[in-house]
């Protein structure tokens, strides 16, 4: 009886498309493709995200719960990550960190996509990429052979199939601390996408006069942020 139990349920389990596969290197890189593809085709772009830290790889509580979001328009960008805000438009990128109270100006990057190109380098490093399918959901397990010191020990990709589009994006960080967190050596981070949508983003979404004031073409701090420290690394 016993084992016809332990049979019924591991049948269970196959079923439910739950069991990871392993894939090439190239396949994640397709479906990773797909989605970065995906946001591109949207002229305008805005999602919410909800961050959770944990300060253990294993931890199923987070230590803390915070919300952000991403915006774009073509080459412009504004979004709030962990406590760091970024506007960039067609010139300048400003990065605004309120845990260490500094920004600095440096010039704008090209968009990369939504899934940035570090993590796809992390490809690279992997001793094994898994793929787990739950209906609509492909979920991507980057296991990180250790030694390569690229930060991450795992990383877990959740993409929604049809819209090819990410849900969840979770770094398991080895000797590496998030902003505001330095007391965690080895944190995890899960990174929540909702509501998704290509709504017109307004311009005031990438203007930098909350932040700075332009004087004889040389930026200088708004009176509200004069206490903060100003680098300007623009070589442009």
């Amino acid at each position: 009886m016993k084992n016809g139990i332990i049979l019924f349920v591991f049948a269970l389990i196959l079923c439910s498309g739950v069991m990871p596969e392993s894939i090439t290197k190239d396949e994640a890189i397709k479906i990773i493709k797909k989605i970065n593809s995906e946001m591109f085709a949207q002229k305008n772009f805005a999602t919410n995200l909800v961050y959770k830290i944990y300060k253990h790889h294993q931890d199923s509580v987070p230590e803390t719960q915070m919300e952000g979001y991403y915006i774009r328009n073509g080459i412009k960008e504004h979004s709030m990550i962990v406590g760091v805000e970024t506007i960039q438009d067609e010139k300048t990128r400003l990065i605004i960190d309120t845990t260490s109270q500094s920004i600095v100006i440096t010039d704008p990057k090209i968009v990369g996509g939504v899934i940035d190109q570090s993590l796809l380098a992390a490809l690279d490093y992997c001793s094994k990429i898994e793929k787990i399918v739950n209906g609509k959901d492909i979920e991507l397990v980057l296991h990180i052979k250790e030694g390569f010191g690229i930060g991450f020990s795992k990383i877990n990709v959740v993409v929604d199939s049809k819209l090819n589009w990410i849900k969840k994006l979770v770094l398991c960080y080895v000797n590496t601390t998030l902003p505001g967190f330095e007391n965690f050596t080895s944190p995890k981070l899960e990174i929540n996408y909702i509501a998704s949508n290509d709504k017109k983003v307004e311009r005031s979404e990438f203007e930098f006069d909350k932040y700075l004031i332009k004087s004889k073409g040389v930026f200088q701090l708004s009176e509200q942020y004069k206490n903060y420290t100003l680098t300007n690394i623009k070589r442009k």
